[in-house]
């Protein structure tokens, strides 16, 4: 199956009126529209995964929830997908992150929550821990 194909697919499931429009605006979104008609097999790892991103905004939820979302993609393909976060964001879509990068999602989060030992943390507005 194609990028393409697997994105029209979904689409018809979660109910998308303009599969074909809203697959195009996906694979745009994540840099995957010059690879859409590619076999997903032949994908590498960061692509796949900008296509797992692709698909999970195509029927426009508004929440999101990621396991990962940058592991895989070079530090190009994480710019973009920064800016799809970001974009997301101004839009008002909202999205839990479960990561090991912390550095690279802090330009899109509103807030962190931390597990460390069992212990949750979560880092407040001043930067300070409440536990």
């Amino acid at each position: 199956m194609t990028a393409r194909e697997n994105l029209h697919l979904f689409g018809r499931i979660y109910g998308v009126t303009d599969v074909a429009a809203a697959a195009t605006r996906a694979l745009q979104s994540v840099g995957l529209e010059a690879h859409a008609d590619v076999l997903i097999k032949r994908y590498s790892r960061g692509m796949t995964q900008r296509l797992s991103l692709a698909r999970a905004q195509l029927h426009q939820p508004s929440l999101l929830l990621l396991d990962e979302p940058l592991a895989g993609i070079d530090p190009d393909g994480a710019h973009e997908v920064i800016s799809l976060f970001a974009s997301a964001k101004e839009r008002g879509i909202a999205a839990i992150w479960v990561t090991h990068g912390l550095e690279r999602a802090l330009p899109v989060v509103d807030g962190v929550w931390e597990m460390r030992r069992g212990v949750l943390s979560i880092k407040g507005e001043s930067g300070g821990e409440v536990r």
